[in-house]
């Protein structure tokens, strides 16, 4: 803590140094350092009183090259992993406890906003939001057998599968299962020529009845997106999926994500949970709607959609 008046800047030692964070976290790699700079009224100043929060920010000092992954408990004992005949995980159980409810798929579209109509984005955009995906062929390595549904790993092994995106792009998923039953995904997307560029570029998937917490590392504890996040500190965050939708907007639309997630993880009430992350910041979010519910283009002006007992 120091005093800074108005119009003058000084130094300060932090008090630690790569080289000694590298000591106390061998790993360091898999984790982030920040710095919190909070800068508070000296005294009082009208409604302000003295230790008044006037501004923050949060300075990065060191990035995680590698995905962070927290521990909430035990690990997974048993586990199997299922996909359906067109190479989408569509079962994925750990200890007996089933997290998937509907497949893991592609996703370039979102719901849309009041802004968006404005833009007539619904139209422009309409191509990225409910494409066709044609599967091209399908490449199975290690523990992956061929069942009536589609296919069973219970070991390590690798799926990769190619699909045609309508007529305007190409995306190859490749899955790799691990011994201790992660699911790893290496998404690679081709735009075609002429074609704008998608909403965004990752999957959605709905989880079971009775996952209802969400616990996440990100900018919050309020929604965030890209283009309005400074207002979002950056720290874990422990918060009920009922909620993650903003319910004060006028028009359902496009809500409850959080950028700069290094992981999130969905739990229910037995302290079973789904962790999500990656080795770079990604965006998420956990919904009790689906984003057909929440989407005004396809839905008549005033209807409304009830949350439902599933998560996506």
């Amino acid at each position: 803590r120091f005093r800074l008046g108005p119009q003058t800047s000084k130094s300060m030692r932090l008090g630690f140094s790569e080289r000694s964070l590298r000591r106390q976290y061998p790993d360091l790699e898999a984790h982030d350092v920040r710095v919190h700079l909070s800068i508070c009224l000296g005294k009082d100043c009208g409604l302000l009183k003295k230790g008044d929060e006037i501004s923050w920010e949060d300075l990065a000092m060191f990035t995680a090259t590698q995905p962070v992954i927290p521990s909430f408990g035990k690990s997974i004992e048993t586990w199997n992993i299922s996909f359906d005949q067109n190479g989408f995980p569509s079962s994925w159980k750990a200890d007996g406890v089933e997290f998937l409810a509907e497949s893991i798929r592609p996703c370039f579209g979102r719901a849309i906003t009041e802004n968006d109509k404005g833009a007539k984005l619904e139209e422009k955009m309409k191509v990225w939001m409910y494409p066709e995906l044609k599967l091209e062929d399908i490449n199975i390595q290690g523990d992956i057998t061929k069942a009536d549904s589609g296919w069973i790993c219970t070991g390590e092994g690798m799926l990769t599968a190619r699909y045609k995106v309508a007529d305007v792009a190409e995306v190859a998923m490749t899955w790799t299962v691990t011994e201790d039953g992660r699911l790893c995904l290496r998404e690679k997307f081709t735009r075609f020529p002429g074609t704008p560029p998608p909403f965004r570029i990752g999957v959605e998937f709905a989880m079971p009845q009775g996952f209802e917490e969400l616990d996440f590392h990100g900018s919050g504890p309020f929604e965030t997106y890209s283009d309005r996040k400074s207002s979002g500190r950056i720290a874990r965050y422990v918060q009920q999926i009922a909620q993650q939708y903003h319910s004060e907007y006028v028009r359902p639309q496009e809500s409850g994500n959080h950028t700069d997630l290094r992981y999130m993880a969905v739990k229910n009430k037995d302290g079973k949970y789904l962790v999500l992350s990656s080795d770079s910041v990604f965006s998420g979010s956990a919904l009790p709607y689906s984003r057909e519910d929440l989407d005004i283009s396809i839905h008549e002006p005033g209807s409304i959609h009830l949350p439902q007992p599933l998560t996506w």
